[in-house]
């Protein structure tokens, strides 16, 4: 019996829609004192085991650790709920979603937590947020996956003192002298703190008036793993399937 010959593998093209490690490098430039190249990484104490691991990790993370990321000049992330055991029809989902919308290609990534893509779009993601809620009301059975949206203004390492210099820094002078604020923090991993720990220590970076329900704003601290997702949010400026306007 003679022996087939099978085709050599060749690995498969990444897609139009994913980030290359210049792009994201390209993304993060505003961050001032902070090297983007993989190997000029900033590593606090010596080079160890745990350390090559933790590399390890991010490397197989498609959301890159970084001191600080801003996204909000470019408002085009998002964070896209889905339920647990649905990762390709909710992906198919919100591709075909932002096609109609007007992106063809977007980049769709797991965020290391399970349920939860980032998706990059060539989109205002606010407006996409906006979007997603007309549509939902006129075509109901067009959100089966895609359960809820968040936009993404900015990207931070999973370090408290990075954090609250970006809340200090880059949030808090946003919220005006005569506006209320208030925080939630989704916090999937991270047992050195609890959630009433980082919000106490982060509140203090906003001197403004608190205010839990329905504030003019909202800092929303979304911990993904060993990355965080910080957004500075207006009234419905997210969409949930479950809470439509």
């Amino acid at each position: 019996m003679s022996k087939r010959a099978w085709p050599r593998w060749k690995p498969a093209a990444p897609s139009a829609g994913t980030l290359s490690r210049a792009e994201i490098g390209a993304r993060i430039a505003p961050c001032r004192g902070i090297s983007h190249s993989h190997s000029e990484r900033r590593v606090r104490g010596p080079v160890s085991t745990a350390v090559s691991n933790a590399r390890a990790r991010e490397r197989l993370t498609p959301v890159k650790r970084c001191t600080v990321a801003v996204a909000q000049a470019l408002r085009v992330d998002l964070l896209v709920s889905y339920p647990r055991r649905c990762y390709a029809p909710a992906k198919r989902e919100i591709g075909r979603i932002l096609g109609r919308l007007g992106d063809a290609q977007p980049g769709i990534e797991k965020s290391g937590v399970a349920g939860i893509f980032v998706v990059r779009t060539s989109l205002d993601n606010r407006r996409v947020v906006a979007q997603c809620a007309e549509l939902c009301q006129a075509e109901p059975d067009a959100f089966r996956f895609a359960i809820k949206w968040v936009p993404v203004d900015y990207w931070c390492e999973k370090d408290l003192d990075a954090l609250e210099r970006l809340i200090k820094e880059q949030v808090a002078p946003q919220i005006g002298a005569q506006e209320t604020w208030a925080m939630l923090v989704e916090k999937r991993g991270w047992a050195e703190y609890h959630t009433a720990q980082i919000i106490a220590r982060l509140a203090q970076s906003i001197d403004r008036r608190v205010r839990l329900k329905a504030p003019d704003k909202l800092v929303r601290i979304d911990i993904l793993g060993a990355t965080v997702a910080v957004s500075l949010l207006r009234p419905g400026e997210t969409f949930s399937i479950y809470a439509p306007p």
